[in-house]
């Protein structure tokens, strides 16, 4: 669109009756709220820019604008005091952290940013943009620890993602001061134990993330007070056995993740006290069947992560009375078909992973009894076409995996004649 084109366009939404016509005509994409007026806007395919943007204004009920690859710094500078936007999408812009500044005094709910902008800068302009916000996902943001003094501008937020950040030790005591927060994702960060004194007084928190990041038994001993965490992630730290003998003062815990962490069957006689664990996830650690022992009590579990892990059928035994459960997950282990026996009990099963197991057709057999079966993930068996048949008794199976067993495509065609509703993955 030429410069005279685009002026004549908007010049034509003051005062029009239907202006989101015109701005079809040139390319925009509309988005109508229930009473059929304009609620958003996107023009990232088209060339309107500049003062041209301010005019955008004259269209009553507007809350939502993305912009395109013609948008930069300059442009955004006729977005200021546009107090009636809500959401403001700059993904696909050349905008930077320098233009985000001609944002200050919006009251945006959500503002997206291309990654150039995502700097220490940017983030003091947008949350001067977002101001009224109580959650904040800034993952993957190129800030370091000195950008996080910004959030005491956010007494009242509740939700905060620093994922896959820079962030450490030295930017977590910010953090102290939000006490309203009640999730926060630290993982891939580098945070310490040292780190996790400053979350001491969060006493609110609910959920918090730690995968990835560089802490120890000992800084597990600083959470001991956060009374009212339900969900704590682990994954892929140097958490051992005496680390958990702070997690199990968490009583309120309802998800657990441990998975690739230090663990063995020592630790698991501390998860003991969690009753109210739900989704325990126990993944690629040295656990063999005495350690899955402890789990038997724990009859609220509806998740259970046990992939990679060194059970046989005599540890799948121990979980005979998790009747709650509704996904297990137990590929690669040493389950065989007599362990299928066993699964076969928990009726109220809608996920089965036993991928990379010696099951073969036999085990089989012991399924038909999971009617409620929704997901079922077979590749890497033994199982063959003379098996198959016994899959077509679970009515409600949606997906089933059975790459790289010995099934052939005639037999699995014809299961796909027997279960038409089942996405069957060979």
């Amino acid at each position: 669109m030429n410069r005279l084109a685009s002026q004549l366009l908007l010049i034509g939404l003051i005062g029009c009756s239907d202006p989101g016509t015109l701005l079809e005509q040139k390319g925009a994409v509309l988005s109508r709220s229930a009473r059929g007026n304009i609620a958003g806007v996107n023009l990232a395919a088209t060339h309107i820019k500049g003062a041209e943007l301010a005019k955008l204004r004259a269209i009553d009920g507007l809350v939502n604008l993305t912009l395109g690859d013609s948008t930069s710094d300059a442009d955004v500078i006729h977005l200021r005091g546009w107090r009636e936007l809500r959401v403001l999408d700059l993904r696909d812009t050349r905008v930077t952290d320098a233009g985000l500044r001609h944002l200050d005094g919006l009251a945006l709910q959500k503002l997206s940013l291309p990654q150039r902008a995502k700097t220490n800068v940017g983030l003091k302009y947008y949350l001067a943009a977002t101001a009224d916000s109580d959650r904040l996902e800034l993952q993957g943001w190129d800030i370091s620890d000195s950008a996080l003094q910004h959030l005491k501008q956010l007494p009242q937020l509740k939700g905060l993602s620093l994922h896959d950040t820079s962030v450490g030790d030295a930017g977590l005591k910010h953090l102290a001061p939000l006490t309203s927060l009640l999730h926060l994702g630290l993982g891939g960060t580098r945070t310490t134990d040292r780190g996790l004194l400053h979350l001491k007084r969060l006493k609110q928190l609910e959920r918090l993330f730690l995968s990835r990041t560089q802490v120890t038994d000992r800084g597990l001993a600083h959470l001991e007070s956060l009374s009212q965490l339900q969900r704590l992630t682990l994954e892929g730290t140097q958490v051992r056995d005496p680390g958990l003998m702070h997690v199990a003062k968490l009583t309120a815990l309802e998800r657990l993740s441990l998975e690739n962490t230090q663990i063995t069957d020592e630790g698991l006689v501390h998860l003991r006290p969690l009753s109210h664990l739900q989704v325990l996830v126990l993944s690629e650690n040295k656990i063999s069947d005495d350690g899955v022992a402890n789990l038997g009590g724990l009859t609220g579990l509806r998740s259970l992560g046990l992939d990679g892990v060194q059970i046989s059928d005599a540890g799948l035994a121990h979980l005979a009375g998790l009747t709650k459960l509704e996904r297990l997950y137990i590929s690669r282990t040493q389950i065989t078909d007599a362990g299928l026996a066993t699964a076969s009990r928990l009726a109220n099963l809608k996920l089965l992973y036993l991928s990379g197991n010696r099951v073969t057709d036999r085990g089989l057999t012991h399924l038909k009894r999971l009617t409620g079966l929704e997901f079922l993930y077979l590749s890497g068996t033994q199982i063959s076409d003379a098996g198959l048949p016994e899959l077509s008794r679970l009515p409600r199976l949606r997906l089933l995996v059975v790459a790289n067993t010995r099934g052939t495509p005639a037999g699995v065609a014809e299961l796909r004649r027997a279960l038409p509703a089942c996405s069957i993955h060979d």
